[in-house]
């Protein structure tokens, strides 16, 4: 478990672990006060982040605030029915279109700013030699899905962009487990 600044900066003391002891008490180490989003990573298999909770509350997505004391009643829960969207991308004349890269994103306009320097609503893939791409492990939501010229991609999560794109862009819903 890795907390994240949401501002997705990195500086000493900025992002840290968390882990649970041995009474399976989730402890933060060595983070400055601030807001954070709470990671889960590493080697999960076919497992994936289902929700994490505080107070019945989840935070999977949402900015916690660390102050000068762990995080109490985080409870964590994971899922082995992992989600994905896939599909391929042609050119108007059918062939597959190498050059274009595919974004995605959620629907939810509030989930485009404090996400952190990797969002988990937010996800890019270059088309392969197939035409084909493919995203997994996203929360369950609904999101926009657009196929751009690969050279336009630079800073695309930045809501200005995310707003052009979002004009032209079809909207997807992925319901757990999809």
């Amino acid at each position: 478990i890795t907390l994240d600044p949401v501002d997705g900066r990195s500086f000493i003391g900025a992002s840290g672990k968390g882990q649970f002891d041995a009474d399976s008490q989730f402890k933060t180490l060595g983070l400055v006060p601030g807001r954070y989003l709470l990671r889960v990573g590493g080697s999960l298999g076919a497992w994936a982040l289902s929700s994490a909770t505080i107070g019945g509350r989840d935070v999977s997505d949402m900015p916690i605030a660390i102050e000068s004391t762990d995080v109490n009643g985080l409870v964590i829960t994971l899922t082995d029915r992992q989600t994905s969207v896939t599909g391929a991308v042609r050119d108007a004349s059918g062939a597959s279109d190498v050059s274009a890269s595919v974004l995605l994103f959620s629907a939810d306009r509030t989930r485009w700013t404090d996400a952190g320097a990797s969002p988990r609503r937010m996800r890019s893939a270059r088309v392969a030699a197939a035409g084909t791409f493919s995203f997994t492990g996203l929360p369950a939501g609904d999101y926009l899905i657009v196929a751009v010229d690969d050279r336009v991609t630079a800073n695309w999560t930045d809501p200005k962009r995310l707003a052009v794109f979002a004009a032209v862009a079809s909207r997807v819903t992925v319901a757990p487990g999809d």
